[in-house]
C-alpha cells in the first residue's frame, strides 16, 4: 500500500478514462457500462460489511485507488486518531490533505476494505477506481455511492437486491446525481 498526492491520483484516474471535471463530484467516464446509485445512509449493514461488498465488485485488479477528496465535513463521525494510527502502521506520516490518494495492490483487498469502511463510517467523499478491469465508484459525503462498471453491473445489481439495499440503475453515465 502506498499514499499518493492529488496530482498522482488525478493522473491515474485519467489513464483509466475517468475524466474528473470537478474532483469533488462524480466523474464523466469515457467507458461504457452500468451505472448504479446506491443509498448507504441509514443502511442497516455496518460500514465494513458494505466496504467488503464494494471491494468484491472490483473484480481482479492490478491496482486500486481510494482517493479521499472530502473530509472534516462530519467531524462528530470521524476518528482521526484511528485513521492516522492505521496510516502510520503503513509507514506514512503525512497529513491526509498532503497525500489523499491510497494506492492498493491486488493482494491488498482487506486493507482496501478497511480504509473504505472508515471512509464510509466517517462520511468522507472519495473516488475509488481500479485497473485493468475497470470499475469506478464515487462515495458521497451525503450518504450515497455511485458505482460504474463495464463488467460487473449485473453482479452489483443482484447483490443490492439480495441485501435489500436501496438503489437506482442509471442508464446515462453522464448523469450526475444530486
Amino acid at each position: 500500500m502506498f499514499f499518493r498526492t492529488n496530482a498522482e491520483s488525478l493522473t491515474r484516474a485519467n489513464e483509466l478514462g475517468i475524466a474528473l471535471v470537478d474532483p469533488d463530484q462524480p466523474s464523466h467516464c469515457t467507458r461504457s457500462g452500468t451505472a448504479i446509485r446506491i443509498e448507504i445512509e441509514g443502511c442497516e449493514r455496518v460500514p465494513i460489511a458494505l466496504a467488503r461488498m464494494f471491494v468484491g465488485w472490483l473484480g481482479e485488479f492490478g491496482d486500486c485507488w481510494l482517493w479521499v477528496r472530502e473530509f472534516g465535513i462530519w467531524p462528530s463521525r470521524e476518528d482521526m486518531n484511528l485513521y492516522y494510527r492505521l496510516r502510520t502502521s503503513q509507514g506514512d506520516h503525512r497529513q491526509l490533505s498532503d497525500a489523499p490518494g491510497h494506492l492498493f495492490l491486488g493482494h491488498e483487498r482487506s486493507d482496501l476494505a478497511s480504509y473504505l469502511g472508515l471512509a464510509i463510517q466517517f462520511g468522507w467523499g472519495a473516488h475509488l477506481f481500479a485497473g485493468p478491469s475497470w470499475t469506478y465508484m464515487f462515495l458521497s459525503h451525503d450518504g450515497w455511492l455511485l458505482a460504474m462498471s463495464d463488467q460487473y453491473g449485473s453482479q452489483i445489481a443482484s447483490d443490492l437486491v439480495a441485501h435489500s439495499i436501496p438503489h437506482e440503475i442509471i442508464k446515462d453515465q453522464s448523469h450526475r446525481p444530486q
